[in-house]
Protein backbone atom coordinates (compact mmCIF):
# COMPACT_ATOMS: atom_id res chain seq x y z
CA UNK A 1 0.00 0.00 0.00
CA UNK A 2 1.11 3.49 -0.40
CA UNK A 3 1.44 6.37 1.41
CA UNK A 4 -1.94 9.10 1.09
CA UNK A 5 0.06 12.19 1.02
CA UNK A 6 -3.50 13.73 0.74
CA UNK A 7 -4.56 12.04 4.26
CA UNK A 8 -6.08 15.22 6.77
CA UNK A 9 -8.64 15.38 9.54
CA UNK A 10 -8.09 12.46 11.92
CA UNK A 11 -5.60 13.61 13.95
CA UNK A 12 -7.15 12.69 17.01
CA UNK A 13 -7.87 9.27 16.25
CA UNK A 14 -4.53 9.37 15.09
CA UNK A 15 -3.59 10.47 18.51
CA UNK A 16 -5.55 7.72 20.40
CA UNK A 17 -3.64 5.04 18.17
CA UNK A 18 -0.31 5.73 19.51
CA UNK A 19 -1.70 6.67 23.19
CA UNK A 20 -3.44 3.27 23.08
CA UNK A 21 -0.59 0.99 21.28
CA UNK A 22 2.42 2.82 23.14
CA UNK A 23 0.45 2.44 26.54
CA UNK A 24 1.88 0.36 29.21
CA UNK A 25 -0.33 -0.79 32.14
CA UNK A 26 0.80 -3.64 34.51
CA UNK A 27 -1.62 -6.78 34.54
CA UNK A 28 -3.26 -5.45 31.02
CA UNK A 29 -2.62 -6.61 27.32
CA UNK A 30 -0.61 -3.50 25.92
CA UNK A 31 -0.10 -2.39 22.38
CA UNK A 32 -3.65 -4.05 20.65
CA UNK A 33 -6.01 -1.85 19.19
CA UNK A 34 -8.65 -2.29 17.58
CA UNK A 35 -10.57 0.23 15.13
CA UNK A 36 -13.91 -0.37 14.56
CA UNK A 37 -17.07 0.94 12.73
CA UNK A 38 -19.33 0.78 9.22
CA UNK A 39 -17.66 0.13 6.45
CA UNK A 40 -16.22 3.04 4.07
CA UNK A 41 -15.55 5.17 6.96
CA UNK A 42 -11.71 5.01 6.19
CA UNK A 43 -10.52 2.71 9.03
CA UNK A 44 -7.38 1.00 6.50
CA UNK A 45 -6.86 4.71 5.52
CA UNK A 46 -6.27 5.96 9.39
CA UNK A 47 -4.35 2.65 9.82
CA UNK A 48 -1.94 3.01 7.04
CA UNK A 49 -1.18 6.80 7.99
CA UNK A 50 -0.54 5.83 11.29
CA UNK A 51 1.68 3.17 9.98
CA UNK A 52 3.45 5.94 7.65
CA UNK A 53 3.89 8.40 10.53
CA UNK A 54 6.16 6.27 12.35
CA UNK A 55 7.36 4.19 9.59
CA UNK A 56 10.63 6.02 9.50
CA UNK A 57 11.14 6.31 13.24
CA UNK A 58 12.58 3.40 13.92
CA UNK A 59 9.80 2.66 16.94
CA UNK A 60 8.29 -0.54 14.84
CA UNK A 61 11.32 -3.15 12.87
CA UNK A 62 9.44 -4.77 11.51
CA UNK A 63 5.77 -3.69 10.47
CA UNK A 64 3.26 -6.71 9.40
CA UNK A 65 0.31 -5.65 7.32
CA UNK A 66 -2.47 -8.83 7.06
CA UNK A 67 -5.03 -9.03 5.11
CA UNK A 68 -8.11 -10.98 7.55
CA UNK A 69 -10.74 -11.40 5.06
CA UNK A 70 -11.02 -14.65 5.49
CA UNK A 71 -9.29 -17.41 6.59
CA UNK A 72 -6.85 -18.37 4.18
CA UNK A 73 -5.52 -14.83 3.60
CA UNK A 74 -4.93 -14.59 7.20
CA UNK A 75 -2.81 -17.79 7.33
CA UNK A 76 -1.20 -17.07 3.82
CA UNK A 77 0.42 -13.90 5.78
CA UNK A 78 1.41 -15.86 8.97
CA UNK A 79 3.00 -18.03 6.51
CA UNK A 80 4.70 -14.90 4.64
CA UNK A 81 5.53 -13.59 7.84
CA UNK A 82 7.63 -17.33 8.57
CA UNK A 83 9.19 -17.05 5.36
CA UNK A 84 10.45 -13.22 6.07
CA UNK A 85 11.95 -13.95 9.32
CA UNK A 86 13.20 -16.80 8.12
CA UNK A 87 11.43 -18.83 10.93
CA UNK A 88 10.97 -22.44 10.32
CA UNK A 89 7.44 -23.98 9.43
CA UNK A 90 7.81 -26.96 7.89
CA UNK A 91 5.72 -30.03 8.68
CA UNK A 92 3.25 -27.95 10.22
CA UNK A 93 -0.47 -27.59 9.39
CA UNK A 94 -1.50 -24.11 9.46
CA UNK A 95 -2.87 -24.21 12.72
CA UNK A 96 -0.09 -24.97 14.16
CA UNK A 97 2.19 -22.89 11.80
CA UNK A 98 -0.21 -20.12 12.89
CA UNK A 99 0.39 -20.60 16.79
CA UNK A 100 4.07 -20.81 16.03
CA UNK A 101 4.40 -17.34 13.96
CA UNK A 102 2.24 -16.02 16.73
CA UNK A 103 4.67 -17.19 19.53
CA UNK A 104 7.58 -15.89 17.76
CA UNK A 105 6.13 -12.73 17.43
CA UNK A 106 5.40 -12.62 20.86
CA UNK A 107 9.31 -13.20 21.84
CA UNK A 108 10.58 -10.50 18.91
CA UNK A 109 10.48 -6.39 20.39
CA UNK A 110 8.99 -3.49 18.52
CA UNK A 111 6.91 -4.83 15.75
CA UNK A 112 3.80 -3.63 14.67
CA UNK A 113 0.82 -6.11 13.17
CA UNK A 114 -1.83 -4.87 11.45
CA UNK A 115 -5.09 -7.00 10.48
CA UNK A 116 -6.74 -5.12 7.56
CA UNK A 117 -10.42 -6.17 6.23
CA UNK A 118 -10.55 -8.75 9.53
CA UNK A 119 -14.80 -8.09 9.54
CA UNK A 120 -15.23 -12.32 11.78
CA UNK A 121 -13.21 -11.75 14.82
CA UNK A 122 -13.26 -15.55 15.25
CA UNK A 123 -10.95 -15.44 12.67
CA UNK A 124 -8.46 -14.35 15.48
CA UNK A 125 -6.79 -17.40 17.43
CA UNK A 126 -7.88 -18.35 20.75
CA UNK A 127 -4.79 -16.90 22.35
CA UNK A 128 -5.16 -13.38 20.46
CA UNK A 129 -5.97 -10.84 23.77
CA UNK A 130 -8.82 -8.56 23.32
CA UNK A 131 -7.94 -5.19 22.04
CA UNK A 132 -8.89 -1.85 23.04
CA UNK A 133 -11.67 -0.67 20.68
CA UNK A 134 -11.43 2.88 18.93
CA UNK A 135 -14.63 3.94 17.76
CA UNK A 136 -13.92 6.00 14.26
Amino acid sequence: MTENVHFSGRAPLLQQLENGLTRHERGRHNHRVGLHGMGGIRKTPTALQYVYSLRDSGFYRPIYWLRAKDQASLLANYQRIASAASFPIQGQDLVQMEVSVLGWLREQDEWLLVLDDLDNIQLLPASAPNADLVNT
